[in-house]
């Protein structure tokens, strides 16, 4: 790409955000490909050119249009994250699908910024519509093609089916009715339910995922510094896995590097291989230990689990949607937690770092010096205040202790069940001890474990944090016990299971010894699923643990997960 075509293409960026009332966004990137395709993430907007569209003679007009349109979904439909999730909803109730119904949302809002909003404000039918609908267009764009050539008579006429072509028209007539934005989507999706319902193909589950992969939401939530922290917000709020599991594919996944994260686990993976993490074989001070005999598992020793040196692609995937999730859900657990708590109210508040001034802010708030360092005032784009943390008493030097933290996490089979709890609540311990300044570290245990030492990235940790490895359970003591050694410090010791350990009698003493050597062990019992009464009743035998009994995680655990790391890191304290 050269820099004139650069130059050439931010001119007519600048144009449309000046038509768009100016969103404090930039250009990031721009790409020659195959398609053309915007996407917008943390105020950096991203753009693709394909090879025909530069050697058109109405190229700026295309590229002009097509940025008003990108810029339109933020300003006018779908708006923000709160708008798009009600919307989504909606469309679920009828299609019973959540694939369905990010594409009845997709098609919705198109129709709407550009037959609704950008026809009306600039008088005429954007310029990208032509362009889009010159090709021939195939399975489910289709039905796009049939809806818009209702909406916009003018367009290149293409020959479909007579059944998507009376699907486009029904779209296109409820698109363009005077009904409140739910009620529309709601009737778009009755009538591709329908369409399903008689197997026609253009809406088959394959094309419509096909077509849903090429396509970008712009959200108010991506023209703000912390966009993506609300965005993420939204995640935390959701309960379902399937709903979760979406929204990450179409929304938060578009606007990070998940294949950088992929890379980044198999290149840790790749160093465990070589022996670089915990290269020292631990030694278990543990009494030699019997056959379990009268417990619900058979006995297998410490020393068949082996940590895991390569997962496949699809597993470790899987585990990088889910910390999103699950950090998401257990943040907002976090952030709920510490305000229900605090019964001090603070008199005093401490600048602790910059933000966006927007003119729903107040004027006393904003900071003139730090704006016009930036250049002449312009709201929204470079206006500055700061974010202010609260204290008590104002402000004084404290020092403290906070312990560094072993998250010994069960992902074996017969916590598959209550796994969603069990990893969220491993992320409540995770972050408390980030928030006070510990170390973490992470282990996953079914047969084999992975381990994610002090050193390893954040994003590690929490990809471990998430894993689901379905096997049997062999908690693995040398591992933790090397790890405990290396701080050489009194640790937090955490482990989230549902009691039923294959090397049991060799774990109890090793863990008790641990507690003698001033290891703090709280050990969170999951009841739900499968029962390990016997082998529990051990465990509360045994010195220096804590036994906590979860006899409902899915309402109980959280709590009891943040009453204890309270004790450990005083969450609701002011510095």
């Amino acid at each position: 790409m050269t820099e004139n075509l650069r130059d050439r293409v931010l001119g007519i960026f600048v144009r449309a955000r000046r038509d768009l009332l100016a969103p404090p966004i930039f250009l990031n990137k721009v790409v020659v490909g195959d398609s053309l395709r915007i996407s917008i993430s943390r105020r950096g907007l991203r753009v693709e050119l394909p090879k025909d569209l530069l050697e058109r003679e109405d190229f700026e007009e295309v590229l002009l249009s097509t940025f008003r349109h990108a810029l339109a979904h933020a300003h006018y439909c779908p708006y923000d994250v709160v708008t798009m999730r009600e919307l989504l909803k909606a469309a679920y109730l009828e299609l019973n699908n959540w694939d369905m119904a990010y594409f009845t949302l997709h098609i919705f809002a198109d129709a709407q910024v550009d037959y609704f909003y950008l026809r009306n404000v600039f008088f005429r039918t954007p310029r990208h519509v032509y362009y889009r609908f010159e090709a021939k267009p195939r399975g489910v764009k289709q039905v796009v093609y049939s809806l818009y050539k209702v909406l916009f008579p003018e367009i290149k006429s293409h020959k479909v089916s007579g059944v998507v072509e009376d699907l486009g028209r029904q779209l296109a007539i409820i698109a363009r009715a005077s009904l409140p934005w739910n009620k529309k989507v709601r009737l778009m999706a009755k009538v591709l339910k329908t369409a399903i319902d008689y197997n026609v193909k253009e809406v088959s589950k394959k094309k419509v995922l096909k077509f849903l992969r090429k396509e970008f939401m712009p959200l108010r939530e991506d023209f703000s510094r912390r966009g993506f922290e609300d965005i993420m917000t939204a995640l935390g709020e959701i309960k379902d896995e399937k709903e979760a599991e979406a929204f990450f594919r179409y929304i938060i996944s578009r606007r990070t590097d998940t294949e950088k994260a992929l890379q980044q686990v198999k290149e840790y993976l790749k160093k465990i291989r070589k022996g670089r993490i915990l290269e020292e074989k631990p030694k278990i001070p543990a009494k030699p230990a019997g056959k379990q005999k009268g417990l619900e598992e058979p006995y297998l020793p410490t020393t068949l689990a082996k940590p895991l040196r390569k997962l496949s692609s699809q597993l470790i995937k899987d585990a990088i949607w889910r910390s999103y999730w699950y950090k998401a859900k257990a943040e907002r657990a976090l952030i709920e937690f510490i305000q229900r708590s605090r019964s001090v109210r603070p008199v005093w508040a401490v600048a602790r770092y910059p933000d966006d001034w927007t003119i729903e802010d107040e004027v006393e708030e904003l900071d003139l010096e730090a704006t016009f360092e930036e250049g002449p005032l312009i709201p929204e784009v470079n206006a500055v205040k700061w974010i202010r943390q609260p204290s008590t008493f104002g402000q004084s030097i404290a020092s403290g202790y906070s312990p560094s933290a072993v998250i010994v996490l069960d992902s074996s089979k017969s916590m598959l069940s209550v796994f969603d709890d069990a990893a969220t609540a491993a992320h409540i311990v995770y972050l408390s001890a980030k928030r006070k300044g510990g170390k973490t570290a992470v282990v996953n245990f079914s047969t084999n474990y992975v381990v994610a030492d002090w050193n390893a990235d954040n994003s590690i940790k929490e990809v471990f944090l998430s894993l689901r490895q379905g096997q049997m359970t062999i908690i693995p003591l040398g591992v933790i016990g090397r790890l405990v050694d290396i701080v050489e410090e009194p640790c937090f010791i955490i482990v989230i299971t549902d009691c039923g350990w294959q090397n049991l009698v060799e774990a109890l003493p090793y863990l008790s010894h641990l507690a003698s050597r001033g290891h703090r062990v709280v050990v969170f019992h999951l009841v739900k699923g499968w029962r390990y009464e016997r082998s529990l009743s051990m465990m509360r035998k045994t010195k220096g643990l804590k036994v906590v009994p979860v006899e409902k995680p899915e309402e109980d655990l959280r709590g009891l997960v943040l009453e204890e790391v309270e004790k450990m890191y005083h969450l609701t304290k002011y510095p």
